[in-house]
């Protein structure tokens, strides 16, 4: 096959193979987020003694949102250092919707491991002392962070009007923080505002075409399941017209996004749970992200078999340890777009299981870019941490892969 002709055979494998299910997966899951992520911050501000556990939980929901919205609570003083590691070692980022998608029964082998994992780590750092807790932050220095807000551009929280009717712990519509505080103002670009011009202006208008090719892309996809040839039965080329269009409208969100490793910011994941429109603006921003990754890694793959002829999975099978090392130390990267990438290669056959499982558990996804904002030191050594037990888990799964084939 031409190489030329691999792009658009790939953009549009990528859309109605991963992209509508990932949008489907997003939307469902973050209803549920949207009714529920204020409750589960207030119960782990609460239960001290349960933390590890709530921690790795909010971590192994899909997605990085609960990790999220974890680790400005550290840096107020109000969840451990072991709490963090057991929410970064349960994270699997974005790249767990591909798995979902394609192999959900992998996908939750993942997650079951991974919040296991999670929590044996996070009680293992706090009973050890390998973290600090910050200092509570007092009155007065809460009042100094709102005054300090005016150079971040940002209202103090008494002028703040109109903020989303959300069940959250702060009652200023923020997660994990109040509104002007120190946190606030390294984590918001602006007044609240995560697309700023007119780049935000197309994301905010026009998620209902997005949306609108996306349900007929599902549908599609739904059909193409039940072995249905829709080309024949409307017009030839029109399941690849379908997944095209989605895909090239992907590419524009992902491009007026701005996002390259990661997608959504802490303030972005807030918008996301001030409304059901926000939550649409941002599912299609997030799904475009992912569909993009996954496009990269289908084309990647695509064009080394065709011009190759080698057969990857072999390669790697016959390369022993290393690549459970190398998926291990891509988990260091911030960010989910390696990630997704990475499991898009176990979902073609390319990678073992023990390789995914690594970074599962060494990566930390979007949540570790608001921590390194917070607090650098602590987010290098969460890093550190986290890498210790997916060399061991990755190892162990290797070895037991192996002695089963």
């Amino acid at each position: 096959m031409p190489i030329l002709s691999l792009v658009p055979t790939s953009a549009a494998d990528s859309f109605l193979q991963v992209g509508v299910w990932v949008a489907a997966l997003l939307l469902l899951f973050g209803y549920v987020n949207y009714k529920s992520s204020g409750g589960l911050v207030a119960a782990i501000e609460r239960n001290r003694a349960w933390q590890p556990v709530l921690g790795a939980f909010m971590g192994v929901i899909p997605g990085c949102g609960g990790a999220i919205f974890v680790m400005p609570l550290y840096v107020r003083g109000v969840v451990t250092f072991g709490t963090v590691c057991a929410t970064l070692t349960a994270t699997t980022g974005d790249s767990v919707w591909v798995m979902i998608a394609r192999a959900p029964k992998s996908a939750l082998w993942v997650n079951l491991i991974t919040f296991v994992v999670g929590i044996v780590t996070g009680y293992v750092v706090d009973l050890l002392g390998l973290g600090r807790r910050p200092a509570r932050l007092s009155e007065d220095e809460l009042a100094a962070d709102a005054a300090s807000a005016e150079q971040w551009n940002l209202p103090p929280p008494e002028d703040v009007k109109d903020e989303p009717a959300v069940p959250r712990s702060t009652g200023c519509g923020h997660l994990g923080h109040a509104a002007g505080d120190e946190i606030a103002c390294r984590l918001h670009s602006q007044a609240g505002v995560a697309h700023p011009g007119w780049p935000g202006l197309v994301l905010h208008q026009g998620y209902l075409v997005w949306w609108s090719v996306a349900i007929v892309g599902f549908i599609v996809a739904v059909v193409e399941l039940a072995q249905v040839d829709l080309d024949a039965r409307l017009f030839p080329g029109f399941t690849h017209a379908v997944g095209l269009a989605g895909a090239l409208l992907c590419l524009l969100w992902f491009l007026l996004s701005h996002h390259l490793l990661r997608d959504d910011s802490h303030e972005e994941q807030e918008e996301k749970l001030s409304s059901p429109r926000e939550l649409l603006v941002h599912t299609a921003d997030e799904t475009s992200f992912v569909v993009w990754w996954v496009f990269v890694a289908y084309l990647a793959y695509n064009v080394f078999m065709d011009v190759s002829r080698v057969d990857v999975g072999a390669l790697v099978a016959a390369a022993g340890v290393w690549p459970v090392l190398l998926g291990t130390a891509l988990g260091l990267i911030p960010g989910c777009g390696p990630q997704v990438l990475l499991v898009t290669l176990y979902t073609q056959g390319v990678v073992p299981f023990s390789v995914v499982l690594a970074n599962a558990i060494s990566q930390d996804g979007d949540a570790l870019f608001p921590l390194i904002a917070l607090e650098p030191r602590s987010a290098l050594k969460a890093s550190v941490v986290t890498t210790v037990p997916a060399i061991v888990i990755g190892l162990a799964a290797f070895y037991i892969e192996k002695a089963l084939l």
